[in-house]
């Protein structure tokens, strides 16, 4: 399986988007059942606010006097270096990152909701920043703070993840009385009709559980062919709130029960359990100190590796993370740190595929 890599536009930063693949099973119609958006509660349009050490800066306020801002640090070439400040009662919580961008964007590119994700009866409190827009497709990518049952009185880092094409409602959706996670991505694939090979958005659904994300296995992975009718649509309706959802439901969609195009057999695997997930630093290409995440497994045999997760181009690198030996890929933008939540020490494979693309998959023994 062949990736759509995505080079950034000049006024945010760069991504790739990956491949898919799994064992083919024989293609239905996607009715799309009942999923529609999830109407989580939305705090409004940013608006400017005054923060004591910043010259700018916009936020939003929640109830329990908790305020959501996004304030200037630094001006740069792309605008400012922004960080996102939580607020409560007058007093500063905690604070991240944002990311580099423009007033205009940093106003208009971040949202905040609320809502029960995980269905435990208290909501989570949900901040959301546009963080790429490619050239060639145009395919944004956002990403995803949760806030696992809002905000106490101290700071507890959120959940991060990545999505693509976001939209509020059509992200985050309703199936039945359970909210879904509907995380799309672009690639090149064969799902074994007529046509043969070609691009297709591809959704897949994830749970919010216990503090991270899991894999709604019982749903269907959704696949729709990038036709002229689906790029047009895709032009009228990117800006929705409604957007990835609309795009893949109401028959418009193939549906699967597993990962719909094929890797074939491995060509080595080993078995192992994961000891360790770190965040280090290291030098990016622009020469400025990131991080990334360091995986450290203890292989069947007592030999221990240790794999980077995030960074491009590095040695013993990571990009291509499933569940269950091929069932389940999981969409790039979907942190590892995401997934495996408090349970770090789970059992993995490594597996070695050959072919045209050859990669390495990182396939994760689901809880089930």
């Amino acid at each position: 399986m062949k990736k759509i890599l995505l080079s950034a536009c000049i006024l945010i930063l760069a991504s790739s988007l990956q491949a898919f693949g799994q064992q083919n099973r024989k293609p239905k119609p996607a009715s799309g059942g009942g999923i529609v958006g999830a109407n989580l509660k939305y705090a409004g349009q940013p608006k400017a606010v005054t923060v004591a050490g910043f010259t700018e800066a916009y936020g939003v306020a929640l109830d329990g006097g908790v305020r959501v801002i996004k304030a200037k640090v630094a001006a740069n070439e792309n605008g400012g270096v922004w960080t996102f400040v939580i607020e409560k009662g007058g007093k500063v919580l905690g604070k991240w990152s944002g990311f580099a961008t423009s007033a205009v964007l940093a106003v208009d590119a971040f949202e905040v909701l609320s809502g029960d994700l995980d269905g435990n009866g208290t909501p989570e409190l949900i901040v959301t920043e546009l963080e790429t827009v490619s050239n060639g497709l145009g395919v944004r990518v956002t990403g995803v703070n949760v806030f696992r049952d809002g905000i106490g009185e101290t700071f507890q880092a959120p959940v991060y993840f990545s999505v693509y094409e976001y939209g509020r409602n059509g992200t985050f959706v309703r199936d039945g009385d359970e909210t879904l996670i509907l995380a799309p991505e672009f690639g090149e694939l064969n799902i074994g009709d007529k046509r043969g090979p070609g691009t297709y958005l591809v959704g897949r659904f994830f749970r919010f559980r216990d503090g991270h994300l899991v894999p709604a296995f019982d749903k269907p992975i959704l696949a729709r062919r990038l036709l002229r009718t689906f790029e047009d649509e895709r032009g009228r309706t990117q800006e929705s709130p409604d957007a990835p959802r609309i795009w893949l439901t109401g028959g418009k969609a193939t549906a699967f029960k597993t990962e719909p195009d094929k890797m074939g057999k491995p060509e080595s695997e080993r078995a192992g359990v994961i000891q360790s997930l770190e965040t280090v630093p290291y030098k990016a290409e622009t020469g400025e100190m990131e991080t990334e995440s360091k995986l450290t497994i203890r292989f069947d045999d007592g030999k221990e590796e240790s794999f980077r997760l995030e960074s491009v181009f590095q040695e013993n690198q990571l990009y291509t993370i499933g569940f269950d030996n091929g069932a389940f890929l999981v969409p790039d933008g979907i942190r590892l740190s995401a997934l495996l939540g408090a349970n770090v020490k789970r059992r993995v494979r490594l597996a070695q595929y050959g072919g045209e693309a050859p990669q390495t998959v990182l396939w994760i023994q689901s809880e089930k």
